[in-house]
């Protein structure tokens, strides 16, 4: 940062990490979402996944979750402790679950996962909580557009990637109410937010959302339409040569 010309960092939050001395050689651009592949289904569809024998018919209630890792920086233990409560209310609803049993951030915990502790900590109904691993870009567009509820939980932290597209796939969302969401998502305008330590307070959200399918289908709108504003992807990309054009008068 001492040496570099310019630098850039996709939100408003990470850039205020920086030191105050290097924060005037910084922008704040966001590498874009493709709001065109991730674009909501004309009519919420029914979920198949072959390989994971999975066959939800439309209709079906579907909590989505996206992660990388299944780690303690995702909140993962508190969103599995929210879904059993969810899943005690509401005995046809079903939880889609897209990741792999890891830790890309923080520290590994030692001769076990996750995942494994959650096993241990009460389990889970494996008829109705579907770990499908991690997935590509089609299988992940199903999963998005079939989501009733899509539930995005972080620390402080740089903000997922998957949480904008989410959004730009129209999903009505459940988020933490911490600093990066909140750059991106008002309560009660664009998704719910619920506060990150309590599963009860996230697993009553979610139930909001799953009982009022008129406020599911407003915040979802809403947040699609924060993405086209503030993140489609053209435009970040003319932000960045805007800023590389700068550098090169």
């Amino acid at each position: 940062l001492e040496a570099c010309d310019a630098g850039y960092t996709p939100t408003k939050w990470q850039y205020e990490q920086f030191p105050a001395i290097w924060q005037s050689k910084l922008d704040v651009v966001h590498d874009g979402i493709d709001t065109e592949f991730c674009q909501p289904a004309v009519k919420r569809p029914g979920l198949v996944l072959e390989d994971a024998k999975l066959n939800l018919p439309e209709g079906t209630e579907i909590i989505t979750y996206v992660s990388r890792g299944f780690e303690v920086f995702r909140w993962f233990p508190y969103f599995m402790d929210a879904i059993r409560i969810v899943l005690k209310h509401r005995p046809k609803c079903h939880v889609v679950i897209v990741g792999s049993d890891k830790v890309c951030y923080g520290p590994q915990l030692k001769d076990t996962s996750y995942q494994k502790e959650e096993e241990k900590k009460g389990g889970y109904d494996a008829e109705r909580v579907h770990f499908v691993g991690m997935r590509n870009r089609g299988a992940y567009r199903k999963i998005l557009q079939a989501s009733s509820v899509h539930i995005y939980l972080t620390r402080p932290f740089i903000l997922s990637w998957s949480m904008l597209e989410a959004m730009s796939f129209g999903c009505p969302m459940v988020a933490s109410k911490t600093p990066p969401v909140e750059e991106v998502m008002v309560d009660g305008e664009n998704g719910l937010l619920a506060e990150f330590r309590s599963p009860h307070h996230i697993a009553r959200r979610v139930e909001e959302l799953l009982d009022d399918r008129e406020l599911a289908a407003r915040l979802g709108k809403a947040a699609r339409e924060t993405i086209l504003a503030r993140y489609e992807l053209n435009h970040c990309l003319h932000e960045q040569e805007d800023m590389l054009y700068r550098l090169v008068k």
